[in-house]
């Protein structure tokens, strides 16, 4: 079986309905009646309405990750320049406080550091 996207399944099937508009009357005798042309139009229209939702969804999961990202990456940068000055202004007792073990690498002094201090920032 053929990969398929639902887009592309909804688009079959409207292909399909313009088919059934033009020769309905000729398919009729074969058991395509008004009935199954209106109740394949009703699915369809359904189908249509699932897939648009489905976009929008998609749309606003982008755009919420998008805004995710950039508030994670200021978090991070301010959490790094944070974690530095508690480091240089805390004993190493304190910072379990704040997290983190007192023997892991305390990162030497950076421009930020030095701007935060200074109440730059």
């Amino acid at each position: 079986m053929q990969y398929r996207t639902f887009a592309h399944q909804i688009n079959r099937a409207k292909t399909l309905l313009d088919g059934l508009k033009t020769y309905g009357a000729e398919l009729a005798g074969w058991g395509v009646t008004e009935e199954v042309a209106t109740g394949f139009t009703n699915l369809y229209n359904q189908a249509n309405q699932n897939e648009q939702k489905r976009n929008d969804l998609k749309a606003s999961s982008r755009t919420a990750t998008a805004e995710q990202e950039e508030t994670m990456a200021e978090l991070n940068k301010q959490y790094g320049v944070i974690k530095k000055l508690v480091r240089i202004a805390l004993p190493e007792e304190a910072w379990p406080a704040f997290g983190f073990r007192a023997g892991e690498y305390a990162a030497k002094e950076t421009e930020e550091t030095v701007e935060l201090k200074e109440g730059t920032v």
